[in-house]
């Protein structure tokens, strides 16, 4: 009798296992069901050049759930875990794209960069920096799983070998710790760092992916070539990465923003919690910290493409953006700086025009030449100014060169493609075109002599900085 009824009771605890894993597995099953439909509310464009091929709708596949629901969303370890998910409602979960959107804890409660400059950081930055991350592990989990669905559809299809096949599974067998591999050069002859971030597709919080603006990478390394500097961009393994992720996208249902790896952010579009942990912002720390103690007068250079502009819009072949400067000169209040980036711009505006008016661009009624600055009045010209004026937290390459690497000059340039396609194509032009800026940033150190701080680069430390 004894064994019979400990038979039985084992038998019993196997038959509620089984019910309990079988729950679990009911729950992960309803909760993706979930996810999809969430991630397949919205469907933008993405924004592509005008000759690029059409691109397929991207859908936002940024979302969470609150911590104790992530942690059973990923282990379903337990009873208790399982009925939290059961009763997950869509009020109860809060879409990622709406965390991203409520700016960082630690500005809303009127903190400035001066304070960040302390010895510890915010507890509230660091919250957000850790819910942040719990978040992108879910992105990271949800775009491997797609992956995953892909590979197994393309060799349902195809099974002697599917056209993405092996690069799909070189990804997914990429580390969960992954960094974007980056191309930085070494020359440091001169203190000029030019960048080129949209290189690829990116992903952008609340907007479609970035399209690759074309020939800003091959712009950016001859420019630093030419300027004797050193260059940041993407490198050829990372480009052909992501032309392989947005190659998958013509086989099957998925969009482009949904093959993109979230790990991988627009470098142009970062918040100020993101810094710390950004591998590209890292780096150009990294170079300015090589010069600042010797070469105090430090040239940014951001190379960027754009739209030709319509005949109603008000635009230029080159747009010149000084809008980094500007911001930082008016938080401090620094008039002679102020005036210094007014004599700035129209050194660069007098040289470039000098240099690009023989070239014969096309159509003649654009403006060869402009130079803007902020204007929160003025949409456009916040866009094209190299400065986030709109949205504080967030910064661009030459705001972080500005404010984050103590640059002294940091310029976006905006190219349409006629102008790019001229200075991949031709040497003499690219050569002249180089010289220019050189001429206006030497022109604008001879006028204005850098001033250095006496307490030296320490003034320059940030918390954001990698350990």
């Amino acid at each position: 009798d004894d064994v019979q009824q400990e038979a039985l009771t084992r038998s019993r605890r196997s038959s509620d296992h089984g019910a309990d894993a079988h729950r679990v597995l009911q729950a992960a099953s309803s909760f993706g069901a979930y996810v999809v439909a969430l991630q397949r509310k919205r469907r933008p464009h993405a924004v592509a050049e005008p000759d690029e091929p059409e691109v397929r709708p991207a859908v936002h596949a940024e979302m969470a759930v609150e911590p104790e629901v992530e942690q059973s969303a990923g282990t379903a370890s337990s009873s208790s875990s399982t009925s939290k998910v059961l009763e997950l409602s869509q009020e109860e979960c809060k879409p990622w794209e709406t965390e991203l959107r409520r700016p960082v804890e630690v500005f809303a409660q009127g903190a400035t960069e001066k304070e960040l400059n302390g010895q510890s950081e915010p507890r509230e930055l660091l919250r957000c920096a850790s819910r942040r991350d719990s978040e992108l592990q879910l992105l990271v989990d949800a775009w491997r799983s797609r992956l995953e669905a892909l590979l197994c559809a393309e060799r349902r299809v195809a099974p002697e070998g599917a056209e993405h096949s092996d690069e799909v599974c070189r990804i997914l067998a990429e580390p969960e710790d992954r960094s974007p591999i980056l191309e930085l050069s070494e020359q440091d002859r001169s203190p000029v760092l030019v960048t080129a971030p949209h290189g690829i597709y990116l992903l952008r919080d609340h907007h479609s992916p970035h399209a690759p603006e074309n020939n800003t990478t091959e712009i950016a390394k001859t420019l630093a070539t030419i300027l004797t500097g050193t260059y940041l961009v993407w490198s050829i393994k990372e480009i052909r990465r992501v032309q392989a992720l947005v190659a998958c996208v013509h086989n099957s249902d998925l969009s482009v923003n949904e093959v993109l790896d979230p790990r991988i952010r627009d470098p142009n579009y970062l918040m100020t919690s993101e810094l710390k942990d950004n591998s590209w912002h890292q780096n150009v720390l990294g170079v300015a910290d090589r010069w600042r103690m010797d070469k105090p007068s430090m040239l940014h250079v951001d190379v960027h493409g754009c739209l030709m502009p319509k005949w109603h819009e008000e635009g230029a072949h080159l747009t010149i953006g000084l809008g980094a400067m500007q911001v930082c000169a008016e938080a401090s209040g620094d008039s002679a700086e102020l005036s210094r980036i007014r004599a700035f711009g129209e050194d660069l505006r007098a040289s470039m025009v000098e240099a690009l008016c023989s070239w014969g661009l096309q159509p003649r009624q654009i403006p060869l030449v402009r130079v803007v600055v902020p204007d929160k009045n003025d949409t456009a010209h916040a866009k094209f100014s190299g400065a986030w004026v709109m949205e504080p937290d967030r910064h661009t390459q030459t705001q972080q060169a500005v404010s984050f690497a103590g640059f002294s000059h940091s310029i976006q340039l905006e190219m349409t493609k006629e102008l790019r396609s001229m200075l991949v194509k031709d040497e003499t032009k690219m050569k002249k075109f180089g010289y220019a800026l050189q001429l206006a940033w030497v022109r604008s150190k001879q006028a204005f002599p850098p001033l250095v701080a006496e307490t030296g680069a320490e003034t320059l430390q940030s918390p954001l900085r990698e350990n």
